[in-house]
């Protein structure tokens, strides 16, 4: 009987020094937080087979965009254990103060160095509190996207050990590569099309295709739409004979339905990348998101 509970001690001690030992290893991996979404994904490609790092996204993806976004309890627990926070910058996170003085040494990645905004299109007056520095939906570009994905990588350069910074080389190479093949791909229009778009971010995607939104309701953004804008939407939408109507699945959607059967327009469903949506990855949707407008363009006429 004495020796069974000896034998059942040592079990324990060897179980209890085996999870101190696991303990141990998580707290030497580098902690890096990501303050929404779209930097959580942008940041999964470049750490992509790293070892040594851990990747946790801040807010939750059902938050959406960050303009009044205020940090909670768990937000604060997160920060507390983080080494470096990334965040998308170009005025999209109001907290940001609020970090910064709560957290004064951690380390913060402003992805939107260097990249120069498109200007911010607004329906609505500016909402109390939110910073107006452009267009800040900048990973919805497959060309600004590159840039977020250097600035990502150099600042995390200098926390890992040689196979983690030539495993981040390969990754950004590799994600850059990937994003100017898709920019080859786009098929420009000869001459310009007047479109329809309800979310904000949209400017982006549309873009490389020389596609204009000359409606632009943006509910999921700053406030529902007045009686007097959805009138002065339909007279657009009459005299440009605007037939592509690009919606996300939120508060938009319903709206475009509306007024898109003034010409018998067509939805064309994109995804901004704000909230989780299956397995995939910011290349697949970025890939799935410009096939869907290339498909929209060339359907006009059929």
């Amino acid at each position: 009987m004495v020796r069974k509970i000896l034998i059942y001690i040592s079990l324990l001690l060897v179980l209890t020094s085996c999870t101190q030992v696991g303990s141990e290893k998580e707290k030497n991996k580098i902690q890096v937080v990501t303050s929404f979404y779209p930097t959580y994904l942008l940041t999964q490609e470049i750490l992509k087979d790293v070892e040594g790092v851990d990747v946790v996204n801040m807010a939750s993806s059902s938050n959406g965009c960050l303009h009044a976004y205020q940090l909670t309890i768990r937000d604060m627990k997160v920060l507390e254990k983080a080494d470096i926070l990334v965040i998308n910058g170009a005025g999209m996170e109001g907290f940001l103060q609020d970090v910064l003085e709560s957290f004064p040494e951690l380390m913060i990645v402003d992805s939107s160095e260097n990249i120069i905004l498109l200007e911010e299109a607004h329906t609505h007056e500016e909402e109390e509190g939110h910073t107006h520095e452009g267009n800040g939906h900048i990973w919805l570009s497959p060309t600004a996207s590159q840039q977020q994905g250097e600035n990502i990588a150099a600042s995390l350069q200098s926390l890992l050990d040689s196979n983690g910074k030539n495993k981040i080389k390969e990754n950004l190479n590799g994600f850059i590569e990937e994003m100017q093949a898709l920019e080859k791909s786009i098929s420009t229009l000869p001459q310009e099309l007047a479109v329809a778009s309800f979310h904000e971010g949209f400017a982006y995607l549309l873009d490389p295709f020389a596609l204009h939104s000359h409606v632009g309701i943006f509910p999921e953004e700053y406030q529902e739409p007045t009686a007097k804008e959805l009138a002065q939407a339909v007279e657009t939408i009459k005299d440009d004979e605007i037939q592509l109507f690009f919606v996300a699945e939120d508060h938009g959607k319903k709206y475009a339905e509306v007024l898109s059967q003034e010409n018998q327009g067509k939805i064309i469903v994109l995804d901004p990348m704000l909230e989780a949506n299956g397995e995939d990855g910011y290349t697949s949707i970025m890939q799935k998101n410009l096939q869907r407008i290339q498909n929209g363009i060339e359907s006009i006429g059929e």
